[in-house]
């Protein structure tokens, strides 16, 4: 059997695979291709490459559901998530191809009966306020 580790690994680095989300927004931003998700298109990518973001503050010592999501801009909605993934590791010294990969803007959650509940802050520069971000996860899940 995979070991956590070894499940989480293959989960981020399918993310990566040819015309996988990851890869398909990065031929967007690099001008090299358009996104278009099943239920949101994605007008602009704002930040995808903005930095490595500090992943290790925001993760305890526990298995925390993490969704990778888009930005928001002007207060419209331009992505839709991404992909989740469960897993105890820190991701800060991620990389692909020998380079960091940003998540522009995400927020850690906890499933308890349906209900999402905003288990930190923002871990790059980007503020914004958790009720909107609870709000956000509410809608995503809706429509999913």
């Amino acid at each position: 059997m995979n070991t956590e580790k070894e499940m989480i690994t293959n989960c981020i680095d399918a993310l990566f695979e040819p015309d996988s989300p990851w890869d398909k927004i990065a031929q967007y931003v690099e001008g090299k291709g358009e996104f278009v998700h099943p239920i949101l298109n994605i007008a602009t990518i704002y930040d995808l490459h903005y930095g490595l973001i500090d992943l290790r503050k925001s993760f305890p010592d526990m298995t925390q559901i993490v969704k990778l999501v888009g930005v928001l801009k002007n207060g419209n909605l331009i992505a839709k998530t991404f992909a989740s993934a469960t897993f105890k590791e820190d991701l800060a010294n991620f990389k692909v191809n020998g380079k960091h990969w940003c998540i522009p803007v995400y927020w850690e959650f906890e499933l308890n009966n349906g209900k999402i509940k905003i288990a930190s802050e923002l871990a790059n520069h980007h503020a914004i306020n958790n009720q909107l971000g609870l709000a956000l996860f509410k809608a995503l899940f809706e429509l999913e």
